[in-house]
């Protein structure tokens, strides 16, 4: 895998060569909160294995892109991640950094450590809402002056600056509210969360999806046979029935979108569809997140791609099984309807009309 550059054309991802070699231990120099933060300061944020992780860090990363200026913002995450963030413009920098990768005893630990001390990091921010040891390493890695993130025993010298998740059942992504005070940020906007695509990117995909459905009338219906957060979904089959159900009311082509990254499990979903979906390449998460924003409306369990949906504003028709907590529900989300079918009774699909009317024209 050869290095890429840092410029947003054609890609922003730098993937690891694997070289050996290098020094892990963290700068002890001091740091101020408030006030770590300057014009033109560098901030790295280390994305988990989890995307809502990163997306739930959005309020943040807002406040550090509208209150600091000249900021760049540099990002540690998997491909996966990294392709989603692909699709939009709010990172200056992304180093791709597999799970095998993460081990001081790994191959490429030499090349990592120099890649994240190329520069000097005013602050390093883990983005998990959980204690992540593994990932803590690499805020230790960065030397930036300021480490913050989820505390745990051992945690330091890794981090200098451990925080605890915000108690309570509210959704997940209050607690970017918390990091952005400690770092002197006027406290973010209480309003819903977003997730905006890149405007190029987005025109294309919309071009795509024209040529493949010429007539206006006919709503693009994306649908998630995915599992959900909590580890639990609707029958595939049932998701089906229900999407066939709604086609035959609407005038809709569908398309069959999911983060799980199961092949024949989409296989298998969209061959339960008394209508073929919409077959176009969708290889990566950036296709997958540029395509759900072209949708009209979206069909889903409590996924990562639900979450994603409600924070581009796409009418979401969710689907909550009894292990989807109160805590999964987003807040402030007008084009979201949530339905928790009941164990071993039909779904009454009147009132499921009325729910997508309902959200359609909100």
């Amino acid at each position: 895998m050869e290095a890429q550059s840092r410029a947003m054309a054609p890609s922003i991802l730098r993937k690891l060569l694997g070289r050996a070699g290098g020094d892990d231990a963290p700068r002890g120099e001091s740091f101020s909160l408030p006030g770590q933060l300057a014009p033109g300061s560098r901030v790295l944020l280390i994305a988990s294995g989890d995307l809502t992780d990163l997306l739930f860090a959005m309020p943040l990363i807002e406040a550090l892109r509208d209150q600091i200026d000249g900021v760049h913002l540099g990002l540690v995450c998997d491909e996966r991640t990294g392709q989603l963030v692909l699709s939009t413009e709010l990172f200056d920098d992304a180093i791709v950094v597999e799970d095998d990768q993460l081990s001081p005893e790994a191959e490429s630990s030499g090349e990592l450590a120099a890649v994240l001390t190329e520069d000097e990091w005013d602050a390093a921010i883990l983005l998990s809402a959980t204690p992540d040891p593994v990932r803590a390493r690499l805020a230790g890695l960065s030397r930036a002056r300021l480490r913050l993130g989820a505390g745990h025993e051992g945690a330091f010298p890794h981090l200098n600056c451990e925080v605890r998740p915000p108690s309570g059942n509210g959704y997940p992504y209050e607690r970017t509210r918390t990091w952005a005070q400690l770092l002197g940020l006027d406290p973010v906007a209480d309003s819903r969360l977003k997730w905006t695509p890149d405007d190029k990117r987005a025109r294309q995909m919309a071009q795509l999806i024209h040529f493949n459905k010429p007539r206006k009338e006919q709503k693009l219906i994306g649908i998630d046979p995915g599992t959900g957060k909590a580890g639990a979904r609707i029958a595939i089959a049932s998701l089906a029935l229900i999407a066939d159900h709604i086609s035959r009311s609407i005038p809709s082509k569908s398309i069959v979108l999911s983060a799980d990254q199961d092949e024949l499990l989409v296989e298998e979903f969209e061959g339960l569809l008394s209508q073929p979906a919409l077959d176009l390449a969708r290889p990566t998460l950036m296709e997958m997140v540029l395509f759900l924003y072209q949708c009209e409306l979206f069909l889903c369990c409590n996924s990562d791609l639900m979450h994603i949906a409600v924070a581009m504003d796409i009418p979401t028709v969710a689907f909550f099984t009894p292990e989807d907590g109160s805590s999964w529900v987003p807040d402030r989300a007008r084009r979201l309807r949530i339905i928790r079918p009941e164990a071993g009774a039909d779904l009454d699909l009147a009132d499921l009309m009325e729910q997508v009317v309902s959200v359609l024209s909100a």
